[in-house]
């Protein structure tokens, strides 16, 4: 399933239950409620409030 949707400003793509954000060429990624953020392939995890750093 992949679904594109223009809400709120920034490209929202939902694919396979993912819910994958593009912000200024930062790619999130919500899954289960936990924040994924993928920034120059490092991977950075935000759970409550939380920030795990992985490679």
């Amino acid at each position: 399933t992949f679904r594109y949707q223009q809400s709120f400003r920034f490209p929202r793509v939902i694919i396979n239950g993912l819910e994958r954000v593009i912000i200024n060429g930062l790619e999130r990624v919500i899954i289960n409620g936990l924040e994924r953020v993928i920034i120059n392939d490092l991977e950075r995890v935000i759970i409550n409030g939380l920030e795990f750093l992985s490679h």
